[in-house]
């Protein structure tokens, strides 16, 4: 490292130790996960040297190893990994969701081995139990109050405690992809503001309003549920489940957007958010999940545009 490099690097060390202090003793720990990866991100499109950032990775590592021991040195190994490959991506210019994908690969990397080594436990037990101990204090509650509905509410909870376990252990990939994504998507547009601020540089990021998946993942949907019917091989099975989960998830996104693109374009966006609330609480995504998957077929959002101008 160069000298300035190597102060850059010190003084950005010192802010994620900032950061991870403040995550440590839990002032603010959802929203300091989200900032975590800043520091690696600025330093990196200050230097562009990619040896550099290993170093300030590698220096951070150690860091939080001796102020938080294990615990310090997983936190670091996931979000110094995620802001390390932002980085990575926003410098080299990789396509946008292309560098959202591969910070959320992080996650189901490092997440579940982290979890194993501080709990000992799998993170689809230890999320099944967290879960099946809300539900053994809501089936309390519902017992005390003794209403004569109680004995079908009883059995409603009972069922769901059988299958949540098999549910969470089947879906936990696309769990934790989605989660990894939606926290590198946070973390990504904190980073653009922050270089921008900064005037270090000045990031393309698309904006969610211009997520388009396209026809591919309409097919590879199709194909799964085709193989998902005449295929019995439960490891396959697993996988196809989870890739028709995460498809739908990525088409309800999509269908929403299309929702507000159509009600932007008739300068309604208030209506927008008050149909896509509704759509919500009343079951009604998976109408909205076809209508985003027409839109990756036929690219609505084009008509939009024209008729709008």
């Amino acid at each position: 490292m160069k000298t300035r490099s190597l102060v850059n690097a010190a003084m950005m060390i010192a802010i994620y130790f900032v950061f991870f202090i403040l995550y440590f003793i839990g002032i603010f720990p959802e929203l300091l996960s989200f900032a975590l990866p800043l520091p690696f991100i600025i330093f990196h499109l200050t230097h562009k040297k990619v040896s550099d950032l290993v170093w300030m990775f590698v220096g951070c590592l150690v860091g939080t190893y001796l102020i938080g021991s294990v615990f310090g040195l997983f936190t670091t190994l996931l979000y110094g990994l995620v802001g390390v490959v932002l980085a990575i991506g926003m410098c080299e210019g990789w396509p946008y969701w292309n560098r959202i994908l591969n910070a959320a690969l992080i996650f189901v990397i490092v997440l579940p081995l982290s979890t194993k080594v501080l709990t000992g436990m799998n993170m689809s037990d230890m999320l099944i139990e967290m879960i099946q101990e809300s539900i053994a204090i809501a089936n309390g509650l519902v017992e005390s109050l003794g209403q004569e509905n109680v004995s079908s509410a009883v059995d409603l909870y009972n069922e769901l405690s059988e299958s949540i376990p098999s549910i969470i252990s089947m879906l936990m990939p696309t769990l934790l992809i989605f989660v990894g994504g939606v926290s590198a998507f946070i973390s990504e547009k904190l980073g653009t503001v922050v270089l921008k601020r900064m005037n270090i540089a000045e990031i393309k990021s698309e904006p969610l309003s211009e997520f388009q998946l396209g026809t591919m993942p309409v097919v590879v949907l199709f194909i799964c549920n085709l193989l998902a019917m005449f295929i019995s091989n439960e490891s396959l099975q697993v996988v196809f489940i989870n890739v028709m989960v995460l498809l739908n998830l990525l088409f309800l996104i999509q269908g929403f957007v299309l929702i507000y693109s159509f009600f932007k374009a008739r300068s309604q966006k208030g209506l927008a958010i008050v149909i896509m609330v509704f759509a919500l609480l009343s079951n009604l995504s998976l109408i909205v999940s076809m209508l985003g998957m027409m839109d990756a077929v036929f690219n609505y959002r084009s008509r939009f545009a024209l008729k709008s101008s």
